[in-house]
């Protein structure tokens, strides 16, 4: 078992990698040496291929979910890593660092939850844990870009564009 404030470095295989939305990818990893630990809510992962010079740097990336020994990471394809990072196939390896960071806070009573593109996937275990008096404003530029999961929570939404929700 991990001590609190140690780091735990995995090597970890892609199981599954697929376009979710508009420029957003859904990724699932698994480890085959070790058990993944558990997360909460708002805790992430530093990503990085292994023997690559460039990019040098881990990107972090927000858990969404654990399943069968496997973490699964929505994010979307900016820049040069995420590029990479969705040209992969099941099996490529990435070097993993995690979980890190403080979970988020669980509030009682109704919860009002606000997100933003693909920022919603930092909070998706919380809101699984919504209830319908629970609300969720949820922003995107356009619709294509909306990530389309359905919560507990009644839900708000609105685009940049207005091809969505409210304008």
């Amino acid at each position: 078992m991990m001590k609190q404030g140690e780091l735990k470095k995995y090597e970890v295989r892609i199981a599954q990698i697929a376009p979710l939305a508009s420029q957003q990818w859904s990724l699932w990893v698994h480890c085959e040496d070790h058990q993944l630990p558990n997360f909460q809510a708002g805790q992430f992962c530093m990503l990085h291929f292994p023997a690559w010079m460039d990019p040098v740097l881990p990107r972090p990336y927000a858990i969404v979910e654990k399943e069968d020994q496997m973490y699964r990471f929505i994010f979307r394809v900016e820049g040069k890593f995420t590029k990479l990072l969705a040209a992969q196939v099941k099996g490529a390896r990435l070097e993993m660092l995690g979980p890190l960071g403080l979970p988020a806070p669980r509030p009682q009573g109704k919860k009002v939850i606000v997100a933003g593109g693909v920022g919603l996937s930092s909070l998706m275990s919380l809101l699984q844990e919504t209830e319908a008096s629970d609300l969720l404003f949820y922003g995107v530029r356009k619709d294509l870009e909306r990530i389309r999961i359905e919560f507990p929570a009644q839900t708000l939404l609105a685009s940049d564009d207005g091809s969505c929700g409210f304008h």
